[in-house]
């Protein structure tokens, strides 16, 4: 579970300028849980701003949930396997 924050973490750091253009997706990341896709957004910063108000509501609420912005184009959970 840590080596896939520290995963999702340098993907956010190393977010370049090539990925300006592209939606970004607001991830949560619950104890005990998978990620799970939140809202969409235009761009980086809008999906930042949202990040930190819902880390200060689950903080609020005693939730146990991380909060990731990655591109549209980046899913933390891997890539899909053949059924």
């Amino acid at each position: 579970m840590k080596q896939a924050f520290l995963g999702v973490a340098l993907v956010g750091i190393l977010a370049t300028p090539a990925w300006a253009g592209c939606a970004w997706v607001l991830w949560g990341l619950s104890y005990g849980m998978d990620y799970m896709p939140g809202r969409a957004f235009d761009d980086r910063q809008s999906c930042e701003a949202d990040k930190k108000e819902s880390q200060e509501n689950a903080l609020k609420n005693k939730q146990a949930t991380l909060f990731s912005c990655l591109p549209d184009t980046v899913d933390p959970r891997g890539a899909k396997r053949n059924r």
